[in-house]
């Protein structure tokens, strides 16, 4: 079909425009020939959760005695399966994940061909939410529920590198938070799919490894993903550095808006110090050293496994049993997940990029971003726009020491704006942790986790300057009482006479009232909903400024319309919800940028 937007030819069933990477229209279907069909001999496909670009995942049944077990069934579109090495890649990565045998990553039923040739895995539902989803609900977690979270993270992941199995895509959208056994944030590790074997065990395999890419999310890849060295355990302790500091504070670590700028960053830059971000600057103080040595450029300054991580990073407050051992998955009393009302939702684009964009050079001060010599050199070829992340003003946080002010992060950090290109069929075939997620209130639509691609150009290794946006998502304190200056102390022999004391007697005047309480309380909750909205949380935003008066009232007003815009210009339909809870206050911008599809 062509694309409606660049007119360009396509072949039938794809989902993305090959030239320009519009969205193409998705012609009605028949009734889904899998449904009520049995796979792998013991599971019943019941109904279709949700649609990716080569693939479709369903809500399956495997009858087991006098119960049921509810999986989520991931198929690839048989005409994808018709190519001998997207099946044996598929079988081989699959494969690799079935191996994982800890508590905390996503179990695997089985996998295969169906009948009808079509690819699938089986895997196991869940119900809860993604730490993607909870940091955009919440903010900055308090450190102990961090140091719960990791204990079970670092273990799932311990378990993989000793295997030789290195994830390379650690973010939020990946750490699942479900319910089990009465407590709240038992973590699931998901989207093993585009994990890899250490390359020096793989390869014998490298022929079915399409050369030249490198996969992951940009935010939170490790330097050397950007250059395409062999990856090991260490690529993902730096990823787990990244996440561990959004987790600490509620922003990244660096500011970035396109996948040059990210590896220039995380290749050039020094991560912004905790003491010069709101939230960080609380974190425990081992905490932050963990984190900060998890983010050094040099792989050899990291800690060398997850365990160390932890083990450096701990307050007490996870069970060390995640990390230390890896029990076997009948110890803990998985019980068959229950049923959720949707499918998890993925903003975090998979991205794969063309060749190795920089050779790197030597860290820069924080904020500051120097393209190595040979990098100039290419992008004069290439003719692409360069740029320099502008120093920020210093702050004082009150220690004596000075640090640059970290930017403002830019609106949805852009880490879920989908890269639009052709999608690489390894970049699909993973294993993607099919799961359930409870929306508050009511359900929502099924959408699958998807991964897309973006073909890098020949050579290019420019960087586009981030563009700066309002300040970070976190409240101001309150403003303090003015207080009564001192009045100056008497100069040593000095006696004061009557005259004297009636001339230094200060006159009453009507000095600033306090404001009333009440008029403070809503001020607050103007400044609470500028930074929420500023941080592009609409949605909390838009609860605080239920609270919101005075001056600035117009102000947060302003802000939580912009934010809702920048929403749907990242996110298009999904990001309907943000634009009507904005529309509610009279800040309707973005209704009118909704796609006309879903208005």
């Amino acid at each position: 079909m062509d694309c409606p937007a660049c007119h360009q030819p396509n072949i039938d069933g794809a989902r993305f425009c090959a030239t320009c990477g519009a969205l193409l229209p998705v012609a009605p279907v028949e009734a889904d020939p899998l449904i009520g069909t049995i796979v792998g001999g013991r599971f019943r496909i019941v109904g279709v959760l949700g649609e990716g670009g080569m693939g479709r995942v369903y809500n399956g049944e495997q009858p087991m005695g006098t119960s049921v077990r509810k999986v989520a069934i991931k198929t690839l579109l048989s005409q994808h399966a018709k190519d001998p090495q997207v099946v044996a890649r598929f079988m081989r990565e699959c494969g690799t994940v079935s191996e994982l045998e800890h508590p905390n990553t996503i179990k695997v039923y089985d996998f295969g061909q169906t009948n009808t040739g079509e690819l699938y895995i089986a895997m196991e539902l869940l119900t809860g939410q993604s730490l993607e989803t909870a940091l955009e609900r919440g903010g900055a977690l308090a450190p102990e529920r961090v140091d719960r979270i990791l204990a079970q993270a670092c273990g799932s992941l311990q378990e993989a590198h000793e295997k030789g199995i290195v994830h390379r895509d650690l973010k939020p959208a990946n750490i699942f938070l479900t319910r089990r056994a009465g407590e709240e944030d038992y973590v699931k590790v998901l989207d093993f799919g585009i994990a890899k074997r250490d390359e020096r065990s793989a390869r014998a395999e490298q022929k079915l490894t399409q050369q030249g890419t490198v996969l992951g999310t940009p935010p939170y890849m490790s330097p050397e993903q950007f250059t395409g060295k062999e990856l090991d355990a260490r690529s993902d302790i730096y990823s787990l550095g990244v996440l561990t500091y959004e987790m600490l504070t509620g922003r990244l670590p660096f500011e970035a808006d396109t996948p040059w700028a990210w590896a220039t960053q995380h290749m050039t830059a020094q991560p912004f110090p905790f003491e010069a971000v709101p939230m960080g600057a609380a974190a425990p103080p081992k905490m932050k050293a963990a984190v900060m040595r998890a983010l050094s450029k040099n792989r050899e300054e990291r800690q060398q496994s997850a365990r160390e991580f932890y083990e450096e990073l701990t307050i007490g407050a996870g069970p060390r049993l995640s990390v230390l051992g890896t029990p076997p998955r009948t110890q803990v009393g998985l019980e068959a997940p229950t049923s959720g009302t949707a499918l998890m939702p993925s903003r975090s684009g998979q991205t794969q990029i063309g060749e190795p964009l920089f050779v790197a050079g030597p860290p820069t001060g924080p904020g500051k971003t120097v393209v190595p010599h040979h990098a100039a050199t290419v992008m004069d070829q290439a003719a692409m726009p360069g740029g320099a992340v502008p120093a920020h003003p210093p702050v004082n946080t009150g220690s004596g020491q000075v640090f640059p002010a970290p930017p403002p992060p830019p609106a949805q950090k852009n880490k879920t704006a989908p890269i639009l290109a052709a999608v690489a069929a390894v970049a699909v075939l993973g294993v993607v942790g099919v799961v359930m997620m409870t929306k508050g209130g009511s359900g929502g639509a099924t959408e699958e986790s998807t991964s897309t691609a973006i073909p890098l150009p020949s050579g290019a290794s420019s960087v586009a300057p981030p563009v700066s946006v309002a300040s970070d998502p976190t409240v101001a304190p309150p403003t303090s009482e003015p207080s009564t200056p001192e009045p100056p102390p008497e100069q040593a022999g000095q006696v004061k006479t009557p005259t004297d004391t009636a001339k230094n007697t200060p006159t009453p005047t009507a000095g600033p009232k306090n404001p009333p309480p009440g008029n403070e309380k809503a001020e607050q909750e103007c400044r609470a909903a500028i930074n929420l909205a500023n941080g592009g949380n609409t949605d909390l935003a838009v609860k605080r400024f239920a609270a919101c008066d005075g001056p600035r009232k117009a102000e947060a007003r302003a802000a939580i319309g912009a934010s809702a815009k920048r929403a749907v210009a990242s996110k298009g339909c999904a990001a309907k919800s943000h634009a009507m809870a904005a529309a509610r206050i009279g800040a309707g911008e973005a209704m009118s940028q909704l796609p006309a599809k879903c208005q």
